[in-house]
């Protein structure tokens, strides 16, 4: 009996050890977070929305400022349809309407805009772009498959990744911010998860659906 109750002791010690040394994060420290992505198309032209939370304006310092939620839109053309200047898009979102204007062209072939919003879409939504000459009518589709691991999950993998360099943001002291976006690619999804300090970071990117780790990058500076 003194024998089962000592184990019993030492069981319980041992469970106290890991629980206190256990890796966690808090959600505040999530200073990006892209849950969903969106695309419409035209017929020289493809755009991706990508609704997020998160801090304004961002800073790779690992401290997290105010957020607030932005839907970004990035524009892409056919070689040989770029017009000569930036187009303005009209979203519509529950029962408002943002306007966003795109930037001069920063390539050959695409450019970006963003507008804050009040609220995030949830499912697809609707839009007009003009042009100089034309509007086109759009629909928003969500890229974003079933099924997928949670970003939440998405963290935990980073949390209990087998790597040293993770493991002590997780278990630093000292300030650091973590970045999430769902990723989509030839019909495929995947977690970019990005660890932010003061120092630099380290990225990790993971299968949405399996959950395997597909690369690590380290930064010294930015993620």
């Amino acid at each position: 009996m003194k024998k089962l109750i000592a184990f019993l002791i030492a069981v319980a010690a041992g469970f106290l050890l890991v629980s206190c040394n256990r890796k966690s994060f808090s959600k505040e420290q999530i200073s990006q977070l892209r849950d969903d992505l969106f695309c419409a198309e035209g017929e020289f032209f493809k755009i991706y929305a990508y609704p997020e939370t998160r801090e304004t304006p961002m800073q790779d310092d690992g401290f997290i400022g105010t957020k607030t939620e932005i839907l970004s839109f990035k524009i892409s053309y056919s070689a040989r349809k770029t017009p000569t200047l930036p187009p303005t898009l009209k979203v519509t979102i529950g029962d408002k309407e943002y306007t966003a204007k795109f930037e001069n062209l920063s390539s050959a072939y695409y450019t970006y805009a963003e507008a804050s919003v009040s609220s995030l879409p949830e499912e697809s939504f609707l839009g007009k772009i003009t042009f100089t000459d034309k509007t086109y009518d759009l629909e928003f589709v969500s890229q974003k498959r079933k099924n997928l691991l949670s970003y939440m999950e998405a963290i935990d993998l980073a949390v209990n990744a087998d790597n040293e360099e993770v493991a002590s943001f997780f278990s630093s002291v000292e300030k650091y911010e973590i970045r999430v976006r769902i990723l989509e690619s030839d019909g495929f999804n995947y977690w970019y998860v990005g660890l932010i300090g003061e120092n630099g970071g380290i990225a990790l990117l993971y299968d949405a659906e399996t959950g395997d780790l597909i690369a690590t990058k380290k930064t010294n500076k930015n993620v």
